[in-house]
């Protein structure tokens, strides 16, 4: 039987990131960073400059949860495009398909 890489896994439903659009407004919890891209990749815009503006909640969470620091680091270069949020919503993507491969070939 494969192993899956320890990034790869599920968390803890109580450490779930939950993604949001506004500080009460939670529109999703994610367990894993395959549902992390998924959920960036159709996030509403509102929702993506919440978690990034002026900090940035994805790169916090990899790193204090999922415990992938070299992802996190890659995250947290990333800025916040306010007028074009979708550019930062590919950057993010990019980062994390590149990362999701390397990892699914361990």
């Amino acid at each position: 039987m494969e192993q899956q890489h320890p990034y790869l896994r599920p968390v803890d439903l109580e450490a779930s990131f939950k993604l949001k659009n506004d500080h009460d407004d939670v529109i999703v919890e994610i367990l894993t960073l395959t549902a992390l891209k998924t959920a960036i990749e159709g996030v509403p815009d509102t929702s993506l400059i919440f978690h990034m503006d002026g900090r940035n909640d994805f790169a916090a969470w990899i790193n204090d949860v999922v415990g992938c620091k070299a992802l996190s680091m890659e995250f947290a270069k990333v800025r916040l495009n306010e007028k074009h949020p979708e550019e930062t919503r590919k950057q993010l993507v990019k980062i994390l398909d590149y990362t999701l491969t390397l990892l699914e070939e361990v």
